[in-house]
């Protein structure tokens, strides 16, 4: 077997302030080299800072950098894709919206850690309920509550966490047969 193509694509979000988040993902592959930074604020999770930088691609097609000003304001969110992707559309780069969307992901998954204070109950009890009430489908955890054996703050812990808040890595490998 020879290996064709590998990609890892990792997020990281932290909480750097108490008034503001910041969610970074990477992609590394045999092709590729980016990353997208966002920053919201902890309470409605609207960005107020954005940016990209592609520092290997196809053919250098999507080298650069840039910030993201007309994503400013967005609520990084679910839902926000259309939103995002409209405001992206003028200089469209799919390695940065593509970064952009897993970032969004990592701050959802962030706020397990920050319900309080985006208003989403007062015990972990209240922010299931919500979560499983308003978000029912919306990704593999809530698309699956048939399947779940433990609570999400019984897979995810109850510890409070001041700094680092989510991680995620993925990769993938793509081998041909001689």
């Amino acid at each position: 077997m020879k290996l064709v193509h590998q990609t890892a694509v990792n997020t990281v979000v932290t909480r750097p302030a108490t008034e503001c988040l910041h969610a970074c993902s990477t992609r590394l592959g045999t092709d590729d080299d980016a990353a997208a930074f966002l920053t919201v604020e902890t309470t409605t999770f609207r960005i107020i800072d954005a940016s990209w930088e592609v520092c290997r691609s196809p053919g250098s097609q999507w080298n650069g950098s840039s910030s993201l000003s007309e994503i400013f304001g967005i609520e990084a969110y679910l839902h926000s894709g259309p939103a995002i992707r409209k405001a992206m559309s003028a200089n469209l780069n799919p390695v940065a919206l593509s970064l952009v969307q897993e970032c969004i992901k990592g701050l959802v998954q962030a706020e397990t850690f920050v319900y309080r204070e985006r208003g989403r109950g007062s015990t972990t009890g209240e922010y299931d309920r919500f979560f499983a009430e308003t978000y029912l489908g919306a990704c593999r955890y809530y698309s699956n509550l048939g399947r779940v054996r433990k609570s999400w703050f019984d897979h995810v812990g109850t510890e409070t966490r001041d700094f680092l808040l989510f991680t995620r890595g993925k990769q993938a490998s793509l081998f041909a047969t001689d």
